[in-house]
Order: C-alpha cells, then sequence, then structure tokens
C-alpha cells in the first residue's frame, strides 16, 4: 500500500522555524521536515544505485543526500524515495529496474564536472550547500523517469 505525500507544512507552533521573505541568500537553504528520514531512504535504495563508476561513495551519497532534501524543501514536505529517485536522475545515474544512468545531469554538468562539485562533500557541510545550492528548483516538480528522459534526449 502506498501512502500519498504529507501535505505542505506550515511552522505552527512557538519555536518553529518560519521563513520570511529576507531568508532568501546564497547557501542559506530552506529547512525540510524530518530531513534524517533521507538517510533510511538511502540505504534502501542504495545497492540499486548505478553509474556511478570512478565516483567516491561517501561523496555520492552525501551529495544524493543533500539534493534529494533541495527538492523535498522546495516541494515543502519531508523527503520521499521519489526524492532520491529525482536526485539520481538529476544528477546522470541511475536506478536499477527504473531508470538508466546517462552520466549527463540535467543541468548538463558532465561526470567530469559533477565529480568535482561532489569531491570531499562527504566531509564538508559548505560543499554540501554548493551541491545543493547547484540544483535547478524549477525542475522539482518534475518526475524522476521524465527527468531521466530529458537527459537522455539530449
Amino acid at each position: 500500500m502506498r501512502l500519498p505525500p504529507a501535505p505542505r507544512w506550515q511552522a505552527s507552533r512557538p519555536g518553529e522555524v518560519a521563513l520570511s521573505p529576507g531568508w532568501e541568500g546564497e547557501l542559506l537553504g530552506s529547512p525540510a521536515p524530518d530531513a534524517g528520514y533521507v538517510l533510511k531512504l538511502l540505504r534502501m535504495v542504495e545497492p540499486s544505485i548505478t553509474g556511478v563508476e570512478g565516483t567516491d561513495r561517501l561523496d555520492l551519497r552525501a551529495a544524493i543526500q543533500v539534493t534529494a532534501l533541495r527538492r523535498a524543501s522546495v516541494l515543502g514536505r519531508a523527503p520521499t524515495l521519489s526524492d532520491l529517485e529525482w536526485a539520481l536522475a538529476y544528477w546522470g545515474f541511475g536506478l536499477a529496474g527504473k531508470f538508466d544512468p546517462s552520466g549527463v545531469s540535467a543541468s548538463g554538468m558532465d561526470p567530469t564536472g559533477r565529480d568535482e562539485l561532489f569531491k570531499g562533500c562527504a566531509h564538508d557541510a559548505l560543499r554540501q550547500r554548493k551541491v545543493a545550492a547547484s540544483v535547478d528548483p524549477r525542475l522539482a516538480g518534475v518526475p524522476a523517469r521524465e527527468l531521466a528522459a530529458r537527459r537522455t534526449a539530449r
């Protein structure tokens, strides 16, 4: 049984972060509720990720996590499995049984540029923020399969 994604979250209790209009800026990001859930989801799909040859596994994990969280926060909800699938498709990786790796990211970045962006991501919070900031939020509403199909059509 598949449950629908949770509704859009709104700060309504004292102490919760309510984003004000001045919150936007370089590398500030936007919080998403239950961000740690992405770690559990990643452990579930990690054996099925394809197209990772030459990419450091720890850096890959960190970059995919922050990309999935970026999408979830843009959509105003907690991360879901579809956010991880989207993150993999966005960066040109594949997921066995769902879509094949293309090596080209949705932003047009080639594998060398992508790996350079990911390098050191596992141990550097600033680099993780740079990865998240490099994601195009206008593509957040595009499903992973469609995103993967767009990459291969280029």
